[in-house]
């Protein structure tokens, strides 16, 4: 490999709405920990198995209502089925509430996309901003989070931040779930958000993409895939450089910095 200049001073790719395509990305694959995915389960399974039993229950029942049908009246069969639908029924959301008060955070669990690097530990994340737990050393796949200084950090809670860091936090918030919705996370190195104003992260390991502020996140993100795309077909696959989405009204301003190509 080696490489070569480019002379081209900026490229300016305006992209309408018709030229924007969204282009699906991978995740990453996290490991997922087996006390995190027993909390995630138990709720949900619990409930079905009432569920299933409660079923079995009235169509053995039902079965039988012919025989029982011989000796007494319709209203009596209805009446008992009826019974034990309800029972079911409240049974199985009893245990449902019992479920979500043992396991508030399961319920609306996440996983992990992120990383706070800290003195002496590594933060894990979800895109929420909970805490999924802590370890020594950095975990790939994960994207690493520049300009959050958490002040607590509870297992299974809200990571939380000094009062001056609150907007970056929900800045951050933001940005990771729109990640998430547009399958990036996988392909993300580090997000900053030090500068809520101008937010910036590595892309594909090729682009350093500045998003600006969390506004119009949706849309940012699907000019960012549209322009990687032209970006690919104009200057080549191997283009890295700098592309600011930061107005969208504009559209996406590339600005080369190397070629890399296998000649």
């Amino acid at each position: 490999m080696k490489k070569t200049s480019v002379n081209l001073p900026m490229l300016l790719l305006s992209l309408g709405s018709a030229a924007l395509r969204k282009n699906k990305r991978r995740t990453a694959t996290v490991q997922v920990p087996k006390q995190q995915k027993l909390s995630l389960i138990l709720p949900i399974l619990v409930p079905t198995a009432v569920l299933l039993v409660g079923g079995v229950v009235v169509w053995n029942n039902a079965a039988r209502a012919e025989a029982i049908a011989r000796r007494s009246k319709p209203k009596t069969i209805f009446v008992m089925l009826s019974v034990l639908v309800v029972l079911m029924v409240v049974g199985g959301v009893i245990v449902w509430n019992n479920a979500a008060r043992a396991y508030p955070e399961s319920l609306s669990a996440m996983p992990p996309v992120a990383a706070i690097e800290l003195c002496d530990s590594v933060l894990i994340i979800d895109a929420a901003g909970r805490v999924w737990g802590k370890t020594d050393s950095l975990p790939s796949g994960l994207i690493v989070i520049r300009g959050i200084a958490p002040v607590d950090a509870v297992e299974g809670s809200q990571i939380k931040t000094a009062p001056d860091g609150e907007a970056q936090l929900l800045n951050m918030k933001d940005v990771l779930a729109a990640f998430e919705r547009e399958h990036m996370v996988g392909y993300v190195s580090y997000l900053d958000v030090t500068h809520v104003s101008r937010i910036y992260f590595e892309y594909m390991g090729r682009f350093q993409v500045i998003l600006g502020d969390s506004r119009n996140l949706q849309g940012k993100l699907e000019l960012l895939a549209a322009s990687v795309d032209a970006i690919d077909e104009i200057v080549g696959e191997y283009a890295m450089g700098i592309i600011d989405i930061a107005e969208l009204h504009i559209g996406a301003r590339f600005t080369p910095l190397t070629v890399l190509s296998s000649g």
